[in-house]
């Protein structure tokens, strides 16, 4: 396997310095920045190390796993050097030729793909084996409402990022504009002609879907605030810098109620459920256990609240006048549902996500030409793969139908949450 070439700094940090609070970690924090902007070549990579992991010589079986999940995780955040092939140097010297990319030790197969001839001028992207590859970007807000969390993966999980901000003004327009940035800053990292997937973790309000403008010329009164639709049709045909891409808006809903079904002759059950539909049949869903992919006919709206959040309340909420319209009231354009069958029926951890498409659009010279249906087709079977390579990548095992990226936010919103308790 070819060597990396990145400067691993190792820094052991006491587990009571390991807050938002701690002044000593943002003091490291500061000189980590610091560090970095100073230096232009190659990329430094900086590890946080806990003390406990390293004063003690004998390591009990769990430290040593953490000492392995430490090892590999910096493995993948470093950074392989990619060097430009030229045929004769026709530019400056001083122009950069080396690029610096993630090389996971595994990732998702390729599909197979077929190549399209094509006389069209100027070509729409340099990279013609990997057109309309899915990009995933999820989001969500933290559970104390201050922080906007992200992250992006390909359709392969061949890379990723992860982004967090403060949020200071207005929630939802923090997250649009915070978000599509985001995504943009991934997707231009290769020239490929994506699919782009924004999906928000969980229910996705009115306002933050359509936004609102209002303007009253007497009282010299102008208030916007900018929604994902809004946003998307002004900022897509403004894209020049980058091939042309197809964007789809989702909302991901997880632990909704789903009636529990008794386990049943797994002999018996066997043929039935696997058996191949006829060819004039309509399926209503695609084997792929341990997890099932329903693709139903109906709209379903988005809900107000998940079943895991109202059976944890330990109180009987109060109509205190606020009503759950601007939630209940979206009607998706279609609802891809992704249901885990356990093994036994104790096993009830994350049973179903709902997968709503809400919005699509595309920037002008797109080649997508592929039905409605397609896309959330497409998404929830990868999701499915997603959360295979985030379990054995990322050994997340409390959300077992999340994809990669969407399972980075949930723990990303965890630790903050663990971090407001202490």
């Amino acid at each position: 396997m070819e060597s990396k070439s990145d400067i691993v700094f190792y820094i052991a940090i006491p587990d009571s310095a390991f807050g938002l609070n701690s002044p000593l970690l943002r003091e490291i924090f500061s000189f980590v920045k610091q560090t970095e902007a100073k230096r232009s070549e190659a990329p430094i990579l900086f590890q946080f190390v806990p003390e406990h992991l390293i004063v003690s010589s004998e390591s009990p079986s769990s430290e040593a796993s953490e000492i392995d999940a430490l090892c590999y995780a910096t493995y993948r955040r470093m950074l392989k050097p990619v060097e430009r092939s030229v045929t004769r140097v026709f530019f400056d010297e001083s122009i950069e030729t080396v690029a610096y990319f993630q090389e996971q030790p595994f990732v998702l197969a390729r599909p197979s793909s077929t190549v399209h001839f094509t006389q069209s001028t100027p070509a729409r992207s340099l990279d013609v084996l990997d057109r309309h590859t899915l990009l995933h970007v999820g989001y969500r807000f933290s559970a104390c409402g201050k922080w906007l969390l992200a992250a992006c993966v390909d359709q392969r999980g061949e890379s990723y990022d992860l982004g967090t901000w403060l949020i200071q003004d207005d929630i939802e327009t923090s997250a649009v504009v915070q978000v599509w940035n985001f995504a943009l800053q991934f997707a231009k990292k290769a020239n490929v002609e994506w699919r782009i997937i924004i999906a928000k973790l969980g229910p996705m309000t009115a306002n933050e879907l359509e936004g609102w403008y209002y303007r009253a010329i007497v009282l010299h009164l102008l208030m916007c605030l900018i929604g994902w639709n809004i946003h998307l049709s002004a900022a897509v045909p403004l894209c020049n810098d980058m091939p042309p891409f197809h964007v789809s808006l989702f909302s991901v809903e997880q632990n909704l109620c789903w009636p529990i079904v008794p386990h049943f002759n797994e002999t018996a059950g066997a043929t039935s459920s696997r058996r191949a539909p006829a060819k004039d049949s309509k399926s209503i869903y695609v084997d792929i256990a341990p997890a099932y992919a329903i693709y139903p006919s109906t709209r379903i709206p988005l809900t107000s609240r998940s079943c895991r959040e109202q059976v944890d309340l330990p109180f009987i909420p109060d109509n205190d006048g606020t009503t759950n319209t601007d939630i209940s009231g979206i009607l998706p354009i279609s609802t891809s549902i992704l249901i885990r069958c356990p093994s036994t029926l104790a096993t009830s951890t994350q049973s179903s996500i709902y997968v709503h498409l809400l919005h699509a659009v595309h920037s002008p010279g797109s080649s997508l030409l592929i039905s409605d249906d397609t896309t959330p087709k497409d998404v929830t079977l990868n999701f499915y793969e997603l959360s295979v390579l985030a379990g054995a990548i990322l050994g997340l095992q409390e959300y077992p139908l999340l994809p990669f990226h969407l399972a980075a936010i949930e723990v990303m919103n965890d630790s903050l949450r663990q971090e407001d308790i202490s």
